[in-house]
């Protein structure tokens, strides 16, 4: 059995001291205050987490896991950028404000990522997008070809 109670506890007041941060985002810059706020909690917890959890655990292949971590949050930054960009380009002047428009962003950018994420991933050879894309790839197929 994983023990689960150390990062539950430590996200917990993790998330308890970036409280005031999300009060200040959302006082200054409104929805997207609590949109940075929530990345940065996010970011540090993971890292946070991960830092303690390999000093308890002595863990021996840590700097690829540090380099991964580093990667995925210099690709997530620029996507982020690349996206705010086209929804600019897209919308104009006039951002989504209503409920359709906003559910049209949110696919629209998730499809995206998702395909660019997957795309890097593969240009990249990243082991941590291939690894589980070859799983999921192998697994349908045998269940298409093998039991269909």
């Amino acid at each position: 059995m994983q023990n689960t109670l150390f990062p539950a506890v430590f996200s917990t007041l993790l998330f308890f001291l970036f409280l005031p941060l999300f009060f200040f985002g959302v006082h200054t810059l409104g929805p997207q205050g609590i949109a940075i706020a929530m990345s940065l909690s996010m970011i540090v917890q993971t890292l946070l987490l991960y830092v303690f959890w390999n000093t308890r655990t002595r863990n021996r292949g840590s700097r690829k896991v540090y380099l991964s971590f580093l990667n995925m949050t210099f690709l997530s930054i620029g996507m982020g950028l690349l996206f705010e960009w086209g929804i600019g380009l897209f919308f104009g002047d006039s951002r989504p404000a209503g409920l359709f428009q906003c559910m049209i962003v949110i696919v629209l950018t998730g499809t995206a990522g998702l395909g660019l994420i997957i795309g890097i991933g593969y240009l990249l050879r990243m082991k941590e997008i291939v690894e589980p894309l070859e799983k999921i790839r192998t697994g349908l197929l045998c269940r298409i070809f093998i039991k269909g």
